[in-house]
């Protein structure tokens, strides 16, 4: 988890101005935290539901629906906070959906989704 979300960040921090006067790689390193810990919330709100953690092993359609619905309120949530207090704008480069830029919208879902592809195969072995 940590590291799929470093390796997004580390690529996608080129889309964006960063205003935050926080030096790039230790912004960097703090957003792959934060995102970790958000998922690692998604996981554990899902565990919750489910009363339990073995979900991981066979996730069911509401399981990935929860993690899809949660990462992009919560995505467009930081966003929106970040545009509107100057701490970063997105570059050229950045697609972007009303506004917002496509790749924060779904890097905390498709990197949680690949975590637990990753998680349920190591599982196995």
């Amino acid at each position: 988890m940590f590291v799929l979300n470093l390796i997004w960040e580390l690529f996608h921090y080129q889309l964006y101005n960063d205003l935050s006067r926080i030096p790039k790689y230790l912004h960097i390193l703090l957003a792959v935290f934060a995102d970790t810990l958000i998922i690692v919330g998604i996981f554990l709100l899902i565990s919750f539901k489910n009363k339990n953690f073995g979900w991981i092993e066979k996730p069911r359609f509401v399981d990935y629906f929860v993690v899809i619905f949660f990462g992009i309120v919560i995505a467009i949530l930081i966003e929106s906070w970040a545009l509107f207090v100057g701490r970063w704008s997105y570059r050229e480069t950045m697609p972007l959906l009303y506004g917002l830029g496509i790749s924060p919208l779904v890097q905390l879902f498709v990197t949680a989704i690949l975590s637990l592809k990753l998680t349920k195969f190591l599982i196995k072995y």
